[in-house]
């Protein structure tokens, strides 16, 4: 992810979610739900304000287009002053 989150780089699904193999601007809509969104980015918004963690267990569409969850979570990468260069992300996908 880009440091305010506005691009996507890469994602490999791993069969559970579409991979993105070029950057995307459109991820929000490609995999949370709409419902979802405003949680997502308030958590999102969160986490670049204060640097910190952001974790969050939140729906996503799957592969198959059927929703999913997922836990997510981001830290982020800080330069020499303080400020995000990227994010280290994982996401754990279960069966609810």
């Amino acid at each position: 992810m880009s440091p305010d989150w506005t691009e996507m780089h890469h994602l490999q699904g791993r069969d559970f979610l579409p991979d993105t193999e070029d950057p995307s601007h459109t991820w929000l809509d490609k995999y949370i739900p709409t419902e979802e969104q405003p949680r997502v980015m308030a958590t999102i918004r969160e986490a670049i304000r204060t640097k910190g963690t952001f974790e969050l267990e939140h729906r996503v569409w799957r592969v198959d287009g059927t929703v999913g969850w997922t836990f997510s979570r981001a830290i982020p990468l800080l330069d020499e002053n303080g400020a995000i260069l990227d994010w280290a992300a994982a996401a754990v996908t279960e069966p609810r």
